[in-house]
């Protein structure tokens, strides 16, 4: 199999391509920083996910995208950079998917979406409502409609997977 990991760079990103690697994957990783990875059977990609040109180029001959990547903030001057990944990033994402023929997108979402630090009620389910309260839970439940879309209209499938608190 051949994934394409963006988000190479980042805490969860770097782990999963450790263990695609290690079982035997060709891993392509995306980031807007570069790692000091090398390897036969990993290719790095500089480039933010906005950048329609780097992320076609990265998306091609992919079976699989983890979609990890996306610009977490709390700071207000943020916020549109923060849509810009996070939203524009994702459908540019998905549609050079789309295009390429990948089979499988799975998006990484966030306990934001609910939002897990206001729950309406506990234990918080997958069942629980969508009210995101903070701009970095809305740009990730925009994303989670962007995938919902494309698995309405097209013919790759998707898996929203929803992270609480990661920390190493």
């Amino acid at each position: 199999m051949k994934a394409l990991v963006t988000g190479a760079a980042g805490r969860i990103g770097s782990k999963l391509i450790d263990a695609l690697l290690a079982n035997g994957h060709e891993v392509w990783g995306l980031d807007l920083r570069s790692t000091d990875r090398i390897g036969a059977d990993y290719r790095g990609i500089t480039g933010p996910l906005q950048d329609s040109d780097v992320v076609r180029s990265a998306a091609d001959g992919v079976d699989v995208i983890f979609h990890l990547g996306a610009l977490m903030s709390w700071a207000p001057e943020d916020k549109a950079a923060m849509f810009e990944s996070n939203v524009e990033g994702t459908r540019i994402l998905l549609e050079a998917a789309a295009a390429a023929g990948v089979l499988r997108f799975i998006f990484a979402s966030s306990g934001e979406v609910y939002p897990e630090n206001a729950p309406a009620f506990l234990p918080i389910t997958e069942d629980h409502p969508l009210n995101a309260n903070s701009p970095y839970g809305l740009t990730k439940l925009l994303g989670e409609e962007l995938v919902r879309f494309h698995q309405r209209t097209g013919h790759m499938e998707t898996i929203i997977l929803r992270f609480s608190h990661t920390q190493d």
